[in-house]
């Protein structure tokens, strides 16, 4: 689908209690389309590039950054064997063509890529848009909190002033309510897409993984104003209806694209290893991270964004799916050609600097894309993490190094294991003799 590309709701009967039958046909189209799609996990099969690019390199507005090596943190997690994982069959892991209506590929803008290349990075994701959809469907994330977003009603804290959601009546009905919040959602399908932004596409003057707008303008301005601007001189009414009309527009890193297609991707295309599982994850978190903005906006609600719950420490809806879903926000290290470690953050730590995280293990990352966690109630909050009084086996903080020959005075990040400080590094050389204090939870000592 192109950016410019209009969808015709009118005429639909969405059927709300047959989910599961829409999504397996929509699978079963999308198979029929291309033979080589497979609901299994072939970690054998490479990705085929077109004739005369056998060395795939995006072009612009796509050039990626220059290949870099891993820091000297991830690096020794590397060596050490932190970021191994035993994979298990392919039967265990989850349906490639369980994907919900609102991830199709027709919801994929292929202007600047084309739909050979589009479609090719759509495959690759497709385990982020496996894991999305059970993120997006799975019975308790919809009844504790999408439901809650969907339909949850302002609330103002008197101690605090904060505005939050609280369960509305309308909920009270699981069975109706779900059906509704399922039809709703294949509305919505109808009317968002997703596009792949360049690398250093800015939104106020901030570099962003993902970014939701609501309205096309906005979109185009964001990969190419000067489309924008001849859209914007069109006298039609219906161009302008369109133009300042509910789209949603979802925008994902380019820096996600290089490793989807790009065979000297550590992810490698076609091949299930750690790296690309820590890819897909972030991936399927940032789709849902901006799908809780799309939810919010396509309600209309005048006014800021609420908090979902009291609990949270900031009105960013998209923040507050990711603790929902980790108890803390995961980011991962990612860069052009260097997939690094994910780390959980704090709310008062998420842009402090200095700051501690904690690093986040493998059996973690696996274990969302296993069939077996989603098949009975499913535990969410469960990531490592510094909050409260546990303490992760493997945390990170930042250092104050004080003015030497090798360089000034800065903050450096040290890898602890199990409060010991393992891997120290000033601007890429190790310290060989330094002391600091053990990494607590909670604290920097």
């Amino acid at each position: 689908m192109a950016l410019l590309t209009s969808k015709n709701q009118a005429g639909r009967n969405w059927n709300t209690t047959s989910k599961s039958k829409v999504i397996a046909s929509q699978g079963k189209s999308q198979e029929t389309s291309d033979k080589h799609t497979s609901s299994t996990w072939d970690w054998s099969a490479e990705w085929e590039a077109p004739a005369g690019e056998e060395s795939f390199k995006l072009n612009a507005p796509y050039d990626p950054t220059p290949i870099t090596k891993l820091n000297l943190i991830d690096q020794y997690l590397e060596d050490n064997g932190f970021f191994d994982i035993k994979l298990g069959q392919p039967e265990d892991y989850l349906d490639l063509n369980d994907i919900h209506p609102i991830f199709r590929f027709d919801n994929f803008d292929t202007t600047l890529l084309g739909k050979y290349r589009a479609r090719k990075a759509w495959k690759a994701m497709r385990p982020a848009l496996a894991l999305a959809t059970k993120f997006l469907t799975s019975p308790d994330a919809k009844r504790d909190f999408w439901h809650l977003l969907f339909f949850g009603e302002l609330k103002t804290d008197e101690a605090t002033g904060k505005r939050y959601l609280v369960h509305s009546t309308k909920e009270y009905d699981t069975s109706s309510t779900s059906g509704y919040f399922e039809n709703c959602l294949l509305e919505m399908s109808e009317c968002i897409n997703f596009f792949w932004t360049p690398l250093n596409a800015r939104h106020n003057g901030k570099r962003y993984n993902g970014i939701f707008y609501p309205d096309l303008g906005s979109a185009l301005g964001m990969v190419d104003r000067s489309v924008l601007d001849v859209i914007a001189e069109r006298d039609n009414d219906a161009t302008q209806d369109y133009l300042h009309s509910w789209h949603g527009h979802i925008g994902l890193s380019s820096v996600y694209l290089y490793h989807l297609l790009s065979l000297k991707s550590p992810a490698r295309p076609g091949n299930w290893n750690s790296a690309n599982m820590r890819l897909q994850l972030s991936l399927a978190t940032l789709i849902c991270h901006e799908l809780s903005h799309a939810i919010w906006s396509k309600r209309g609600i005048e006014g800021p964004e609420p908090y979902v719950f009291l609990t949270d420490q900031k009105p960013e809806l998209g923040f507050n799916f990711e603790v929902f879903l980790a108890g803390v926000v995961v980011e991962l290290s990612l860069v052009c050609s260097v997939i690094g470690r994910m780390e959980s953050l704090r709310w008062d730590n998420t842009f402090a600097m200095p700051g501690i995280r904690a690093v986040v293990d493998m059996k973690w990352v696996e274990s969302w894309f296993r069939k077996d966690t989603w098949t009975g109630r499913v535990t969410f909050s469960t990531a490592p993490s510094t909050t409260g009084n546990r303490r992760p086996r493997l945390c990170i903080a930042d250092r104050w190094f004080k003015n030497n020959i090798l360089a000034p005075a800065v903050f450096q990040p040290v890898l602890y294991i199990d409060g010991k400080a393992v891997a120290p590094h000033v601007l890429g050389r190790r310290v060989s003799h330094w002391k600091a204090s053990p990494c607590t939870s909670g604290s920097m000592q």
